[in-house]
């Protein structure tokens, strides 16, 4: 694999990463070839089961409730709520002990049924959501300003996933973007049971729980499991075959890292990879830990940031590859020619970036193991000096030296900017990082130290810090349906880091 191939392997075609319009997240609790029950319009359960050879049976308005049973799942795909509680009453007996009751959107709802499990319910809207933000910023100016802790409300992001009980009467919608579901009364799908033991691994299924995919056709299904001995394992599952390659990159990240010794970030261990019909899965242990974010301070050269920075530049200085000759400007003037394909930006911008690319042609640089998504909110606090990283499914062996640095330094930045009620934006980030402030004196201290481990010339960082930007540009634009050149927070960046030079080379003389 060459060093090209490590800036485009992972990255998806625009638009392919769009949120889901139906939830499907339910399908995953079924065993393979269930057998559902679905009541009124089957079309869009036969879609999310086809990869599980579900077979399906539907009853439709006006037509007899006759069935045989037992049923895995019971699908509520009507508005009619009558009929739903008609035909729910006659069909009950048919249901299995452990079957799912699911009311997919807008569909009618039977008040007073103990076992629904729904998943997917309406979020909260745009107005609702940006109030809660806009109170949590300003509790954090009014901490900051009072010299007081950091309020909890700003130290949570939406990646990060609570474990609740679902309690057997509950019939309110959840939203899966924050929460994953504990299953106690339902045993874990026989095709996990089976792959595990497959790889000789056999989970409990008295303690469980589920986390529902949040949003994005990319994103996985969690299961949370219990193996042998009480170790807590993870199992995740694709959504859609198209996106194996990410969870089958990830296997590859752990199956390698896992052979190094003594590294100064903890990662899960790797237990098997393999695939339940057309769907990856990986199976790993469980980091223990607290979120990074539930324990930074305002500090960004404290115990904890530090931590995160040392991590990087050692795993970097463990897995450094020797440069190939021509292999850096043929990676960089391919990016380069993406982003310019892709959002078709001002001339001066496709003058800079290919300036940028050009500089870097002319060095031939090594190449490092890389993470790709190193933020804050991917790490964990193991302990007093050590970090955990989590989801390593764009890691690449191949990757770009200084990437996952300055990744890191920009979610520090989101941090501190949340912590002191700031609402963050290319102005903070050229505060943050391209103007003299606390933040930007930590990544230069770093970049020294990063270089003092990998023979990265001081001439280059300036245009690898540009071309990082570039990277998240492109690979952003999987979440746009029609990319726009200053529409996606990578593109803003980007034109940031290019209006305001880093300035290493200036500042090392």
């Amino acid at each position: 694999m060459t060093l090209l191939a490590g800036t485009r392997r992972l990255v998806m075609a625009p638009a392919s990463n769009l949120p889901q319009k139906a939830d499907a997240a339910w399908v995953f609790l079924l065993p393979q070839h269930a057998r559902v029950l679905c009541l009124g319009n089957a079309d869009q359960a036969r879609v999310e089961l086809a990869h599980i050879r579900a077979d399906v049976l539907t009853l439709s308005s006006g037509g007899p409730f006759s069935v045989e049973g037992p049923f895995n799942a019971l699908v509520v795909e009507s508005a009619d709520t009558e009929w739903v509680a008609s035909a729910f009453r006659a069909t009950e007996p048919a249901l299995g002990p452990d079957c799912v009751i699911v009311q997919l959107p807008g569909s009618g709802s039977v008040p007073g049924i103990r076992k629904w499990i729904m998943l997917g319910g309406p979020k909260s809207s745009r107005t609702s959501r940006r109030f809660r933000r806009l109170l949590a910023l300003g509790s954090a100016r009014l901490a900051t300003a009072l010299g007081r802790g950091i309020p909890s409300g700003v130290r949570q992001h939406a990646s990060d996933v609570g474990f609740i009980e679902l309690p057997e009467d509950a019939t309110a919608r959840r939203d899966p973007q924050q929460i994953a579901i504990s299953l106690p009364k339902l045993r874990p799908p026989d095709y996990l049971n089976m792959l595990g033991n497959r790889h000789g691994i056999s989970f409990e299924s008295d303690t469980w729980s589920f986390g529902p995919p949040r949003g994005f056709a990319s994103q996985k299904v969690i299961f949370g499991l219990n193996g042998e001995s009480g170790s807590e394992v993870i199992a995740k599952l694709t959504q859609r075959s198209t996106f194996n390659a990410r969870l089958q990159a990830e296997a590859d990240a752990l199956r390698s890292l896992n052979q190094l010794q003594e590294l100064k970030m903890a990662i899960p261990t790797l237990l098997f990879a393999d695939e339940h019909e057309t769907l990856a899965m990986v199976c790993q242990t469980r980091l223990a830990g607290a979120p990074m974010r539930a324990m930074l301070d305002r500090d960004p050269d404290g115990t904890i940031a530090r931590a995160g920075f040392s991590a990087i530049v050692d795993l970097s200085a463990r897995t450094v590859r020797p440069p190939v000759p021509g292999e850096t400007l043929q990676a960089m003037a391919t990016l380069a020619e993406d982003l310019i394909r892709i959002y078709q930006p001002p001339v001066g911008v496709i003058e800079a970036v290919r300036h940028a690319a050009e500089d870097l042609g002319g060095f031939d640089l090594p190449a490092v193991f890389m993470h790709g998504d190193l933020g804050v909110w991917n790490m964990l606090c193991v302990g007093d000096d050590i970090v955990g990283v989590l989801d390593w499914e764009n890691g690449d062996a191949v990757g770009v030296p200084m990437w996952d640095l300055f990744v890191y330094a920009r979610t520090l930045g989101v941090f501190l900017a949340d912590v002191s009620g700031r609402r963050y934006s290319p102005a903070v980030f050229t505060g943050q990082l391209l103007r003299e402030s606390d933040l930007r004196k930590s990544l230069m201290s770093q970049i020294d130290e990063y270089r003092r481990h990998v023979d990265v010339p001081a001439e280059a960082v300036d245009s690898l810090f540009v071309m990082c930007w570039a990277q998240q540009a492109v690979r952003e634009a999987a979440s746009q349906p029609e990319p726009t050149w200053l529409q996606s927070r990578g593109t803003q960046l980007l034109a940031a880091a290019l209006g305001t030079p880093l300035g290493y080379r200036d500042q090392i003389g």
